[in-house]
Formats: C-alpha cells, structure tokens, sequence
C-alpha cells in the first residue's frame, strides 16, 4: 500500500482499490510481466495509469520483495495466464493476511490478529475490517 501510494497519480483510494481487486502476489505479477491489461481490469486504473504503474513500481517491488525476505516466498510464473490469476480465489484469512501485509503490518502481528477475529464464513473484507479494528483498539 504504502509503496503505491508513492506511484503518480495514485492515491490512497486507489491504491486500496487496487489490492481489494488482487492480493499482493497478483499485483507484483502483473507488474513483473508488465501486464497493463491485467491492471486496467480494476476499477480506476485507466490504461494510462497501468502503464504508469508497472514502469515505477517495477524496481520498487523487486527491492521490497528481496529486503522483507518475500524473494523465496513469492513465487511469480510468467507462464500462467494473468486472467487465470483473477478467478483463483483463496480463502478469506489468506486475503486478509495478504491485504495487511500489502498495509504495512508485520506477518506474524496481523496472522496473530486474524486468528483471534476469524469466525466461520467471514468474507475476507469484513475480516480485514474487524482485523483492523481490533489493532486499533
């Protein structure tokens, strides 16, 4: 989140636009393939501003991935279709864990808060939400 926000042209509502319509893994795929048709797919993300995206968040990312350890971790297959990519749909928690990383918060900290929250068929932004909530508290 943090790391798009510095992007030009995008704000806070979009950069939580945009890891609402992709977990993180998705986005760094797309922007190492340089997909611009993957990224114009969400909501607000004109073809201008895919373009945009994948040249300054390309090294960004790489840098991010390799200095949190995400390297080994994130595992980007160039011969998977992007489109493909859309329709996986993981559980909730992994989104949610996906989505508090993508906010800044450290694996262990928000995986411990997601635990204590998670109730049985909780959607994943409602677990985000009650997941922020509860740090907040």
């Amino acid at each position: 989140f943090r790391e798009l926000i510095k992007a030009s042209g995008v704000g806070p509502k979009l950069a939580l636009t945009i890891l609402s319509g992709m977990n993180a893994q998705q986005f760094m795929q797309c922007v190492s393939m340089e997909d611009v048709t993957g990224l114009t797919k969400l909501p607000g993300v004109g073809k201008k501003t895919a373009e945009r995206l994948v040249i300054e968040m390309r090294d960004r990312l790489s840098k991010l991935a390799k200095d949190q350890g995400y390297a080994e971790t994130v595992h980007l297959t160039p011969d998977l279709p992007v489109e493909n990519t859309f329709v996986q749909r993981t559980d909730a928690k992994e989104e949610a864990l996906s989505a508090l990383i993508a906010l800044g918060y450290k694996a262990p900290q928000a995986t411990k808060v997601i635990n204590s929250v998670h109730q049985e068929d909780m959607s994943s932004e409602v677990l985000i939400r009650e997941a922020l909530r509860a740090m907040a508290n």
